[in-house]
C-alpha cells in the first residue's frame, strides 16, 4: 500500500477528530440529562440512549486505524484504544490514569504542552524499550480545556520510512545520472554483471556499440545480444573466476558488433564485494587496443629492421677496414721506417681499431635489446677485472694530462662474470672520464665492498652532467651539446651498453653530478661471490706448454680482392704459404688443388656463398679435416649459428686482429704436435 501523504494524514485526521467531537457532544449531552436519546442518521434513523451511545463512542474509537485517548484537564489518561497502546508498547490498562508527559522525552515536553494548547502537530513519543516512534497529533479541547481534552495520534513512521526511500531514490537517480555522465566522457567500455552472467549495467559507449537502449540490454545475457559462441565462453568463464576468487582477472579478446565496429579488446574485470555475501557483482572495462597493437607490431618490425640495417652496416663498413688493417700490418711487417711514416701508420691503427670497438659496441647494444648477448662466465678476481681496465684506459688517461688515483680494497673480492665483458665497462667508463674532462683533470677509481655487493666507482672533474640530461644519460645516443663539443669519437651508445652489461651480471649503475662543469661520478654496484666458492685455477704443467709451431698452407677466399691479397700477403710475409680464391666456386677448386690445412672463407661471395663453399668442401673426404674459418663481416648470433650448421670449426669477424690470427694459426699446429694439420 502506498503511504499517505502529510496532506491526506492531516485529512483523515481531522475527519475523525470532528467524528470523534460529535460523539463525546453526544455523550455529554445523555450523561448530564440534557437529553434522553440521540438520533443519528447513517443511512438509516437510529436512535442512541445513554447505554448504547457510550458503547457505540468505545466502538468507534476501538475501530479507526489510529491511536486515540481522552486527557483530563491536567493531561491524566482516562481512556485510550489499543492502537494507542501498541505505538507506545505497553500494556493498554497500565495507561490509565498515567499523565501523557510521561511518555515524551523530558526535551520534547514544551512541544506536547504546545501542541495540547493549539490543537495539532509532530511530536516523538517514547516507547517502554527506549525508542521513539515520530507521531502526528490531533488535539480536541472539551468545553475549553475545562473537562480535558480528546487526542487523535497518528503513526509516521512509514511516512518517514517513504520520505526516506524517496530521498535515497532521487539520490540514486541523482548519483546514476552523474555515474553515466563520468564515464561518459571516457572512450572505455565500461559493464557489470550479476551472478547469473546478466549485464546489469551498460555506459553509453557500450549501448552505442550494441545499438540498443539501457532497456533493451540491461538483464541480457551475452547469449541474448549474439556474443559469438567463443567469445562468451571466455569473458563467461572469466567472470566466474572473479565471483570464486574475488581477484582481478585480465584478457585481451576479439570482437565485432552488431553494428561492424570490430577490433581487439583488452578487458579487466574485477570483483564488487559487500561485507554480507562476499563478491555480489563484477565489474568489467574494456579498451580497443587495436591501434596500440598495431603500433606495437610495427614497432617490432621497425626494431627487427633496425637490428638487420646494423648487422648489414657493420657488415658492410667492416669489409673495407679489412684491407686497411692488412695493407697496415704488410707496412709494419717491413721493419722500421721514418718516424713520420710510423706516426701516420699508429694513427692508422688506431682509428681503424676504433671505428671497429664502435661497430662492435652497436652491434652488443642491438644484441641486449634483444637479449641474444652471451656472457662467459667465470670466477674472477675484481681487482684483476680493474687492471685489465685501466691497461685499456691508461693510453687516453695520460693522453689528456690526468691525474688517476685508484683505490682498492686489501683483501680480494670474487665476482662471477665474464672477464671481457667487466673490464669493458670499467674501461668504458674510465675512457668517458678522459675524454670529458679538461686536460690536466683528475680521475679517481674506488671500489668498497658493501655487504653482499662491491660499488666501483669513476669520478672526474670535467664537464659534468646537467639535471635535464641526467635522467637519460642512459638512453642510447644521448649526448649533451658540450659532450657533442669535447666528443673524440663516439655515437652516444657508451653508457647504454654500460648498463646493459652491468644489468646482465645482475648489477645496476647510478649516474651523479652536480650540473654543467662540476665533473661527474658513475657508480657500479656488484654482486659478491663467496670466498668458498671461488676455486684456484689450475696451474699449467709442463706437458701443456706450446709446442714448436710448424707453418700452416693456408687458403684465403673472399670477393673482396683487396681483402684475399691483402690478408694473403700479410701471411705470406710471416711465413705461410698461401692460396687465394674470389668466389665460392673457386674457392672449392683451390682447397680441392692446394689442400690447405686452414682455409678462410668470406661469407657473401657471387657464384657460391661462404656456406654453400663451407659443406662442398666438408662433402669431399679431402675437406673433412681442413680447419675452415667464417671470416666475414656478420657477426650477430644468429650469423655464428649458421656458419656452425654449415660446418665450420670458427668464425672470426672482420676487421680480424693479426695477433689474434697469429696465435689461433699457431695454436692449430700446436694441438697437432708440431704436425700440419691437412
Amino acid at each position: 500500500m502506498t503511504p499517505l501523504t502529510i496532506d491526506h494524514l492531516l485529512q483523515e485526521n481531522e475527519d475523525l477528530r470532528h467524528r470523534l467531537e460529535e460523539a463525546e457532544d453526544a455523550l455529554r449531552a445523555l450523561r448530564a440529562g440534557e437529553v434522553d436519546a440521540v438520533l443519528v442518521d447513517a443511512g438509516r434513523e437510529q436512535v442512541y440512549t445513554l447505554e448504547t451511545a457510550d458503547k457505540a463512542y468505545r466502538l468507534l474509537v476501538e475501530q479507526v486505524p489510529h491511536g486515540a485517548a481522552t486527557l483530563t484537564a491536567d493531561g491524566a489518561i482516562i481512556y485510550c484504544n489499543r492502537r494507542f497502546a501498541e505505538l507506545l508498547r505497553r500494556p493498554l490498562h497500565s495507561l490509565f490514569g498515567k499523565p501523557i508527559g510521561g511518555f515524551v522525552a523530558p526535551h520534547s515536553l514544551p512541544l506536547l504542552e504546545a501542541l495540547l494548547r493549539d490543537g495539532q502537530g509532530e511530536v516523538p513519543l517514547r516507547r517502554a524499550d527506549g525508542t521513539t516512534v515520530p507521531v502526528y497529533l490531533g488535539v480536541t479541547t472539551l468545553q475549553e480545556g475545562a473537562l480535558g481534552s480528546c487526542l487523535m495520534v497518528t503513526d509516521l513512521t512509514e511516512q518517514r520510512h517513504y520520505q526516506e526511500l524517496k530521498r535515497t531514490q532521487a539520490a540514486l537517480r541523482e548519483s546514476e545520472q552523474k555515474f553515466d555522465t563520468a564515464l561518459a566522457s571516457i572512450r572505455d567500455y565500461v559493464y557489470i554483471f550479476d551472478r547469473d552472467g546478466r549485464f546489469v549495467y551498460a555506459n553509453k559507449i557500450l549501448l552505442d556499440l550494441w545499438n540498443l537502449t539501457p532497456d533493451q540490454a540491461v538483464g541480457k545475457t551475452m547469449a541474448d545480444l549474439d556474443y559469438p559462441k567463443q567469445l562468451e565462453s571466455e569473458l563467461l568463464g572469466n567472470v566466474r573466476q572473479v565471483f570464486a576468487s574475488g581477484q582481478p582477472v585480465t584478457s585481451v579478446t576479439h570482437y565485432t558488433s552488431p553494428t561492424g565496429v570490430g577490433g581487439s579488446f583488452e578487458n579487466v574485470l574485477a570483483p564488487v564485494a559487500d561485507a554480507e555475501s562476499g563478491v555480489s557483482l563484477v565489474v568489467g572495462v574494456s579498451r580497443d587496443i587495436t591501434e596500440r597493437l598495431r603500433v606495437e607490431v610495427a614497432l617490432k618490425d621497425a626494431d627487427r629492421r633496425k637490428d638487420v640495417f646494423l648487422a648489414t652496416l657493420a657488415h658492410e663498413l667492416r669489409n673495407p677496414l679489412a684491407p686497411i688493417r692488412n695493407a697496415l700490418q704488410i707496412l709494419m711487417a717491413k721493419g722500421p721506417l721514418d718516424p713520420e711514416l710510423q706516426w701516420a701508420q699508429g694513427v692508422i691503427d688506431r682509428q681503424v681499431q676504433q671505428m671497429a670497438r664502435l661497430l662492435e659496441d652497436l652491434l652488443d647494444v642491438s644484441r641486449i635489446s634483444q637479449n641474444r648477448l652471451k656472457l662467459r662466465k667465470e670466477w674472477v678476481e675484481l681487482a684483476a677485472v680493474l687492471g685489465a681496465a685501466l691497461e685499456t684506459s691508461r693510453p687516453v688517461i695520460e693522453a689528456g694530462g690526468h691525474e688517476l688515483t685508484v683505490t682498492l680494497p686489501p683483501e680480494p673480492i670474487h665476482l662471477e662474470g665474464d672477464p671481457v665483458r667487466l673490464a669493458q665497462v670499467f674501461a668504458n667508463l674510465l675512457n668517458n672520464a678522459a675524454k670529458y674532462t679538461e686536460e690536466g683533470g683528475r680521475i679517481r677509481l674506488a671500489a668498497e665492498r658493501q655487504g653482499s655487493e662491491v660499488a666501483v666507482s669513476v669520478k672526474d672533474t670535467g664537464i659534468g652532467i646537467t639535471s635535464k640530461i641526467l635522467p637519460r644519460v642512459f638512453e642510447v645516443f644521448t649526448q649533451s651539446k658540450r659532450a657533442l663539443m669535447r666528443s673524440q669519437g663516439g655515437l652516444g651508445i657508451g653508457l647504454s651498453l654500460v648498463k646493459g652489461l652491468v644489468e646482465l651480471h645482475g648489477g645496476s649503475i647510478e649516474a651523479r653530478s652536480d650540473g654543467a662543469g662540476r665533473g661527474s661520478e658513475f657508480v657500479v654496484r656488484l654482486p659478491v661471490v663467496g670466498e668458498k666458492l671461488v676455486q684456484e685455477p689450475a696451474q699449467a704443467g709442463e706437458d701443456e706448454q706450446p709446442k714448436p709451431v710448424m707453418k700452416c698452407r693456408v687458403l684465403v677466399a673472399d670477393d673482396s680482392r683487396d681483402s684475399a691479397d691483402s690478408l694473403a700477403m700479410f701471411l705470406k710475409i710471416k711465413g705461410y704459404e698461401v692460396g687465394t680464391a674470389y668466389d665460392g666456386e673457386q674457392a672449392v677448386e683451390a682447397a680441392e688443388a692446394l689442400r690447405p690445412d686452414v682455409v678462410l672463407l668470406d661469407i657473401g661471395m657471387p657464384n657460391l656463398d661462404g656456406y654453400d663453399a663451407c659443406r662442398r668442401i666438408r662433402q669431399q673426404p679431402w675437406g673433412q679435416g681442413m680447419f675452415l674459418i667464417a671470416l666475414t663481416g656478420w657477426g650477430q648470433e644468429e650469423d655464428r649459428r649458421r656458419t656452425e650448421e654449415a660446418g665450420f670449426n670458427q668464425h672470426v669477424v672482420k676487421p680480424v686482429d693479426p695477433a689474434a690470427l697469429m696465435k689461433l694459426l699457431a695454436s692449430l699446429s700446436a694441438k697437432q704436435g708440431g704436425q700440419l694439420i691437412g
